[in-house]
């Protein structure tokens, strides 16, 4: 399914996969309305309590670390930060993006899905909690409520109850794959790869 923009995409799920999908919507030019209950602090607490002992150049895009520059330049991106915990996690890096120029002005809808219904003018999205509905081009669904279909998308977002350093980094790198994949396939360009093409950005890096 090819989207173009302008385009409005919802995307079910605070998570960081779900944060770093909305980012990288917007990089191209789409509208994101972000869905979900909790809040992402809220979801990062939920899981374990463990030290995990990883930098946070292990748990960032080139993406997220460029628009973290380009919000507050004066505030540099230390790729060496140790991330002992989820909820740090969430205050060097997760909760900072959320507030950054492409994601501060997005709407956020904390609500609980009832459905989604297929229409000629693209995808109505009904809240269970108060019954109102809003119209989008496309879904991206990181909950795993729901199944592929034409106008929405999978992406597995990160299972945070029995996570390691390993799993964890192991599985944040297979959510940033899959995000430039489905991008790829929206956009109808199968080399696009924005998390290579923003390395020379100003507190990006050198890797995803």
């Amino acid at each position: 399914m090819l989207l173009d923009t302008p385009a409005t995409i919802a995307i079910h799920g605070n998570g960081p996969v779900g944060l770093e999908a909305a980012l990288y919507a917007r990089f191209l030019g789409y509208q994101v309305i972000l869905v979900d209950k909790r809040s992402p602090a809220e979801i990062l607490s939920a899981g374990p309590p463990g030290e995990l002992g990883v930098e946070l150049s292990e748990l960032s895009s080139t993406l997220g670390r460029a628009a973290l520059a380009a919000h507050d330049p004066e505030q540099p991106i230390v790729l060496e930060t140790p991330i002992l915990s989820l909820p740090q996690w969430h205050k060097s890096y997760l909760g900072p993006l959320s507030e950054t120029d492409l994601l501060v002005d997005q709407q956020r809808w904390q609500v609980t899905i009832e459905n989604i219904t297929t229409s000629e003018q693209g995808l109505l999205v009904t809240a269970s909690d108060t019954g109102e509905s809003v119209m989008v081009d496309a879904v991206i669904d990181t909950s795993g409520q729901y199944s592929e279909a034409d106008h929405l998308h999978v992406l597995l977002e990160i299972a945070l109850q029995d996570i390691t350093p390993e799993t964890l980094k192991d599985d944040f790198r297979a959510g940033l794959a899959a995000i430039r994949g489905l991008f790829a396939v929206l956009g109808d360009r199968h080399d696009l790869d924005l998390y290579d093409s923003v390395g020379y950005l100003p507190g990006a890096g050198d890797s995803t």
